[in-house]
This record gives structure tokens, sequence and C-alpha cells, in this order.
């Protein structure tokens, strides 16, 4: 025992100290070491395509001047200079081919080994430090170099400043040491106490922008100074929450960037003003690894993420993607299920801030092979970079393409490659009945119906309703559909002014009136009424799950959104005018049949304007057209029929968005509301208090006949639901539970009748989760029973399913005796027998359907208490 205590101590001690490990010693270690320096070397000396093009870019740059960086140059495109430009990015652009140059052409002889890379480096270090010195006094203002736009550009100074001061070491001279040293501590401390969201919201992108400067300025320094240590340190914190002597109580953040996967996240309704304490709660919105920030910001600082990881162990040794592993895996599993089937597009969620579409961060998705290369599900990630994703091409050039150092630095030929095991679904929240918040994760489903198929379906389901961090749009219940290169469903704000794919300059708008979602307005007698708040859903909502299943055949989730129309301020939530939004989502995978199942709910209204307003809204690419009840849209080679069943009679109508009217703050607002899309509203005519919707949605190739969608509910009024015989002539019968409570108590019991020919799937949403049911089926009729004999069992998240095939059609038939229960059909006639008695006894319920004729001789007779009913149809 006491054997194992020791080493059980010595475990613990020698975790911690791996986590305290020394900067080394040699250099260059910022983002480099002599293994991959000397793989680096070899692709040099082998003169690869990719070597030649970064040398020419450097030599490109070696013979350019510097611009000196003043208010008035800040944002001057010159490209006969080394310039500024976008927050410091440009000379981010110009330092690292320099730097690679440099570092693969330099002789190996000891002391300093001047080239012309390292020279213009230098120049780039000194005008730094002269723009620095000339506007200091402007410090925390946007004249000055770090800190412009609150601190923006500090996501591309640290890797200028520490790859300069690391791999031009020797050639810096002491002077220009003392003075990068100088400057690296001085921006350290400006940071430290004055840069936007340094001490909280870890999940933001200015936020770890200042831990990957800070990051390089201490890992660059070593042992060159003593306060080397408070800056690795201080970033350390901020990345997993590693306590340290070194930082400074007033640096010690409120949050850190694996709060947010690994140890709890507070969403913005818990930091609201007047949330009591029983609705404290923390998230972990990254774990699973979908972006908190979308696929643009998100990847973009996810890249920022790992490259610090990979830093630190550059630096160190401590190899911080081992213990960080899983998060990274998840990373790896939802670029794969984001990514849509024509290989470069990804889930448009969120703002776009680029000029082009939402396509692949080629970025990050070439770091997650480097990092886990050798790891489990390295071999993947290396499949994904090589195999699955398809460049998207623009005027020649890659949209989202790796840097000409990048190629250089980060493929490799020999890493292995190995598919993915092709699950049809994914998310990173867990299944199963009456969950809330579940496991914490973000809850965003992702489903598809079949792999390498450009022309396959894609679809996302978003049944979340808290918000962690901006850049996110609110859209809870919202959904949208791609068909192979096509979004028939999308949303509309991330759709460029120039039309589709190119996103140009699109709206950004991250209200609840731009997706396919509830649209409430209560006139402002609740909720704010500003742009960000058309639609209704704000920035602090709850997620409240109910049921969730994933599995080959379907996807299912019930959730209740009604927290996203709460606002700030809680003592105000009694006055909320929305009683609740609860929507049932279902997708049948082999139909490739969607259906949104939404129970809603409004007060009274007293405003003069009338009653409050409530409706659908569905956004397309192409103008809709309506046919009664039936919505189709056309977009390339794909059509999506939309048909509301629930109200029968619905008032629908179609909304231009390139001149929208949801825009009442004039013409300064156009930018944020108009999109070259269409929507079309769908509500009731008398707009009642209390509302259901029924819809069915079917994607399908251009020019297709509609699907057979018409309604079916069960006898005894427990479920509603839809009959459908989808594009493919697979027949599906799906019943959502009518139960109001957000927890629906499940169905025992429950009958129905349908059409009982051919092949049919029953999916009956809402019963008791995991009970065993009877399930017996006579001619048209169906019962279900809970029973702990039963012949079925329901899902963890109460979905029942089973399969009717109908019997061959007999031409004849002729009954004689006793008549059971059920449901006769044939092709031609029934007859009773002639000479013997024919009896439908009491309590029994008997139907004859034939074709032609129904032949009942004298001797037939239905006792008083039977049901007996003839009806000329049969089989057809």
């Amino acid at each position: 025992m006491k054997k194992l205590l020791l080493a059980f101590l010595y475990w613990v001690i020698s975790i911690h100290l791996q986590a305290q490990l020394p900067v080394v010693n040699t250099r260059p270690r910022i983002m480099m070491n002599a293994d991959l320096r000397a793989s680096l070397l070899a692709k040099k000396n082998a003169n690869t395509p990719e070597w030649q093009a970064l040398l020419a870019e450097a030599n490109s740059y070696s013979n350019k001047p510097v611009m000196a960086w003043t208010p008035a140059t800040v944002n001057t495109w010159d490209t006969n200079y080394i310039f500024y430009s976008y927050q410091a990015s440009s000379w981010e652009d110009a330092t690292m081919p320099l730097a690679f140059a440099h570092l693969m052409t330099k002789n190996s002889n000891p002391g300093a080994n001047p080239t012309v890379y390292s020279n213009k480096l230098m120049q780039l270090a000194d005008s730094i430090m002269s723009a620095n010195r000339r506007y200091r006094s402007q410090i925390n203002t946007w004249n000055h170099p770090l800190s412009r736009n609150d601190y923006y550009p500090t996501r591309h100074l640290g890797r200028i400043i520490g790859t300069i001061y690391d791999w031009c070491h020797d050639e810096l001279g002491q002077a220009r040491k003392d003075s990068l040293i100088h400057l690296m501590k001085q921006w350290f401390d400006d940071i430290r106490g004055n840069a936007y969201q340094n001490n909280d919201r870890a999940t933001g992108n200015y936020f770890f922008g200042h831990v990957f400067c800070v990051a390089h300025f201490g890992y660059a320094l070593g042992s060159d100074d003593p306060r080397s240590q408070e800056m690795i340190d201080w970033a350390r914190i901020r990345f997993d929450g590693t306590p340290s002597p070194n930082v400074e109580p007033q640096d010690i953040p409120d949050n850190n960037v694996a709060d947010a996967w690994e140890n709890g996240y507070k969403s913005y309704k818990v930091t609201a003003y007047g949330f009591p304490a029983a609705q404290m709660y923390t998230g972990l919105p990254a774990k699973g690894g979908l972006q908190i920030q979308g696929w643009s910001y998100g990847a973009t600082n996810s890249v920022k993420v790992l490259d610090y990881m990979a830093l630190v162990k550059m630096a160190t040794g401590e190899d911080l993607i081992d213990t960080k592993l899983s998060w990274i895996q998840d990373l790896v599993k939802a670029i794969h299920h984001s990514l849509l089937p024509n290989g470069h597009e990804v889930d448009h969620d969120g703002d776009w801030g680029d000029n082009y579409g939402p396509y692949l961060n080629h970025h990050f998705s070439e770091r997650l092979a480097f990092v886990l290369e050798g790891k489990p599900l390295g071999e993947q990630a290396q499949y994904f970079q090589k195999s699955e994703y398809k460049p998207f091409f623009v005027y020649g050039n890659t949209v989202n393409g790796l840097y000409n150092w990048e190629k250089f630095y980060f493929p490799s030929t020999t890493r292995p490659s190995a598919p993915f095991d092709n699950q049809l679904w994914y998310s990173g929240f867990n299944q199963g009945y009456n969950l809330g918040i579940g496991n914490r994760t973000s809850p965003v489903f992702l489903m598809r119906n079949k792999w390498a198929d450009s022309t396959a379906t894609w679809a996302v389901f978003r049944a979340d309703a808290a918000t962690y961090d901006d850049h996110k749009h609110f859209a809870g219940g919202s959904f949208e559909i791609c068909r192979g290169g096509s979004y028939i469903l999308t949303n509309a704000s991330n759709v460029g002014k120039a039309g589709y794919p190119l996103l140009g300059d699109n709206t950004l708008a991250e209200n609840t009136g731009a997706n396919n979602t509830l649209y409430f307005n209560d006139f402002g007698d609740y909720q704010q009424t500003s742009s960000a708040f058309i639609g209704g859903q704000g920035y602090y909502g709850k997620d409240d799950l109910k049921a969730v299943q994933m599995d080959d055949s379907l996807t299912y989730v019930r959730t209740d959104l009604t927290s996203y129309y709460d606002k700030s301020y809680y003592p105000e939530i009694n006055l909320k005018k929305i009683n609740y939004f609860i929507r049932g989502f279902l997708y049948l995978r082999s139909s490739n049949l969607f259906l949104s199942y939404d129970q809603i709910s409004a007060k009274n209204s007293t405003n003069p304007q009338g009653q409050y307003k409530k409706h659908l809204r569905w956004h397309f690419l192409k103008n809709p057209v309506v046919t009664g009840n039936l919505i189709k849209s056309s977009h390339r080679g794909s059509d999506i029929y939309v048909k509301t069943l629930i109200p029968a009679n619905p008032d629908i109508t179609v909304v231009d968005e390139s001149n929208n009217p949801d825009n009442t703050s004039g013409s300064s607002m156009n930018y944020y509301f108009n999109s070259p899309t269409w929507r079309t509203e769908v509500k009731y005519a008398d707009n009642p208090l209390d509302q259901i919707f029924l819809t069915v949605l079917q994607p399908t190739i251009r020019n297709t006949t509609a699907p057979i969608i018409d309604n079916i509910n069960s006898t005894d009024g427990k479920m509603k639901g839809a009959i459908v015989t989808a594009n493919n002539g697979k027949k599906e019968i799906a019943f959502f539970n009518t139960d109001l409570t957000p927890l629906q108590t499940g169905i025992t019991s429950t009958q129905y009748t349908f059409p009982n020919t051919g092949d049919i799937r029953h999916t009956i949403c809402g019963v008791v989760p995991n009970a065993k049911y009877l399930v017996t089926v006579t001619g048209d009729e169906v019962n279900i029973v809970q029973d702990a004999n039963g012949n079925r069992t329901a899902s963890i998240a109460g979905v029942l399913q089973f399969m009717t095939s109908a019997a061959p059609c007999p031409n004849e038939m002729t009954f004689s005796n006793t008549v059971a229960t059920g449901n006769y059909k044939t092709g031609n006639t029934i007859s009773t027998q002639n000479g013997g008695t024919t009896q439908i006894p009491n309590g029994t319920n008997v139907t004859f359907d034939a074709a032609k004729a129904i032949i009942l001789n004298p001797t037939f007779e239905a006792q008083s208490g039977s049901v007996f009913k003839a009806h000329i149809g049969g089989c057809n």
C-alpha cells in the first residue's frame, strides 16, 4: 500500500512538473525544433514546388521597402511596399516567408549569419519600434499599431515580433535585442492593463489573440529576460487555468479557453443582470468541436489555439495536444460532418466576415492533420484534408487556401491516411429524454442521407437557446437543408449581395427574422426592439432539450425554445408575452423527409396594434411558388417542397428580401436587412393565441413531382401526423404526441387507421422511453398498447418505429360461420356462404370492402351490439 501511495505521489508530481517545463535553451524554438527543421531543410534541398513558391515570395518581399506606419497610412494597400494593412495582418504576410527563407538559407556557422531576408525582417522590426515610440502617447487609441480597434492587432503582432526575435536572434545585435525586449515588455503591460477582453469571454477572438501574442513574447524571450515566465504564465492561465505565483491577482481571468470544453463556461444568460442563483449554470459549448462563433470567426480562432499548443510543445517539450486530445478529435469529427456534399462549403452558421461564401477554412483543417499526426484520428484528419476537402477557386485562387509558408510547413506526403466510419449524423450533445442542458454541449445536430455523393442531402437543426459569445446568430429552432451544392432551405443572413455562392457583402444579420423558425413580435410590450432582436430571440436563452435520438434511421429532437425570447432583466420576465414555443424536429433518412411540429402560445394582447404577430418563416434562394398549402422553390439542380398540414388553410405570404420590410429604420440599415433571398411567412389567418403547426419538407432533384403528403390523426386525439409517399417511392407515417407540456407524458395506448397498401414505415414520437409496446395491425387499423411482454421497444427518446406490409390482395373471399373483427378487402367480390349461417357476433367490428360486389346471402346475420360496414372500393 505504501509503495502504491508513493507511486501515486510520484505520478502527481510528474504531471505537475510537466505542466511547468522550462523553455528550451536552443533556438529557433518558435514553431520549430531540430527534427522539424531537418524535415523542412530536406524539402528545401529537394527544391519542392512548395519551397520554390515560398522562396519566390520571400525574394519579392526582400526587395520592397517597409512603409512607415502612421495613422494616415494605416489602411494603405500598396504592394510595392511591406505595409500594415488590416490590423497588422500584412506585416505578418511579409514576416513569415522572409523568416522561413532566412532560416532555410542561412549557413550553420556559429554566430551571426545574416541574409537578405533577415536584413528585411530587422528593417520591419525597426519600423515597428519606431512607430511605437512616435505614437506612444496615443496608446489605447486607434492611432497606435498595437491598440487599434481595441487591441485587435495582437493576434498578428505577437507572431511577428516573436518570430523575428527568435529566428533572427544571432543577427539582431545586442542593441536591437534590448530594444525588442523593451517593446515586448511594454506591450505586455499594455495588453494586460488595457486590452479588450483581456480577462474574460475566453471564447472570443480578442481574448485569445492576446494570449497568442503574449505567449510568443514569452517563449521568444526565454532566459533573455526574467519577465518571460510571467508572460508565459499569463498566457497559460488563460488557456487552461494553470495557476502561477507570477500572475498578479488582477490578471487572473474570469474564465479560460479550456472552460468551454472541460470545466464549464457561463452563457450570457448567467452573466445577465438579475437572473437568480437557481438559474445559474455553466455549459460546455466547445465540447463536440462545433464552433461557438461559427466556422468563420470560430475556426480562425481555433487555428490560433492549435498553434499555441504546438508553440508550447516546440518551446518546452510539453505536449498540450495529448492532454487536450479529446477536444481536438472532436474538432475533426465536427468539421467532417459540417462539410457540405460539394466538398468545399461548410455549415454557414454565424458571421462570415470575408468576401466569399462559407468555404472551408483550409488553415484550420491542415493544422488538425499536422497536430494529430501519429495520434488517434490523425489518419482521419489527413484523409479529410487530402480526400474529402475539395478546394474552391475564384479567379484562379483557392478560397481560404493556405499561405505559401503554410504549404511548406504543415503538409506531409508521408503522413498516413484512413477514411472515417462515415456515420450519417453527428452532435456533441447526448441522447435521451428529459435532458435539459444535457451534457452541456451545444445542441446542434448535423445529418445527411449519404456520403461520397455530390447530390447528397445535408442538413443542420439548431436546437440551442443559449448564447456564449458574439458572431452567433439567434437561430433557435432553425434548420437549413442543402442538396449537393445548393442551399435549398437557407437563412437570409449568410447570402451575399452578389448572390450565392459568392458571399460578397453579406448582411451579418443575427436576428431571428432571418432564420427558419418562429417569428414573434410583441410590438415592444416586452421585447427589445432594435434590429438585432427582430423576430424575438436574444442573448438570454437556456438550452432545454426534452428528447434527442440520432441513429441511421432518423434524427428526432424536441426542444423547448421559450427562454430564447427572454431579455436580460430578470424581474421583467413575468411580463414576457410568449407562453411557450416548443419545436419537434424529425428527419427520416431513407425517405429524405423532414417534419416540424410546433406548439406555440402567446398572451392576450391589449396593444392597439392587435394580437401579437407570430408565424413561421422559411427562406429560399429563389422565388418560391405557392399553391394552396404547398410551397415549392428551385435552385440549380434541386427542388424543395414545403407543405403545411396544420393549419389546413394557412395564410402564406411571399416576401422579396432584397427590399426587406423588416427594416423600419430607414435606408441606412439596408445593408443589414436586404439580401438576395425570398421568404414565406406561414400563419393562421385569425392569429389565435394558441397555435399548432405541422410542416413536411422534401428536398429532391430538379423537376420532380411533389411528394404525396396528407394528414393522419389518431382516433383518440393523442397524435397528429403525416402520411407521405416520398419522391423515392417510400411510404412513411409519422406521428407527434399532441400533449402541450414541454416534457410530454408518454403515450401508453393509441390507435389509428391507415391505407394499408405496400410497405410503410411508422414512426411514433412521444411514447414512454424504453418501454415495451404491443403493436397489432388488423387490416388497416393499428393498435398500440404499452405491455411488458410487447413486441416493440421504444427508444431512449420515446420513439417507436415499425414496418407494415400489406398482404397480397385476394380476388375473392367467402365467409361462413363466425366472422372475427377486421377490415376485409378483395380485388373483386366478397360473399357469405349460401346455405349455412354466417354470423357477426356481438362486440365485433367488421368491414367488407370489395372492388365490385358484396353478396350477403339470406343466412347472414349481424347480431345486436356488433358493427358491420359494407364498402365498394377493395384493395385499391
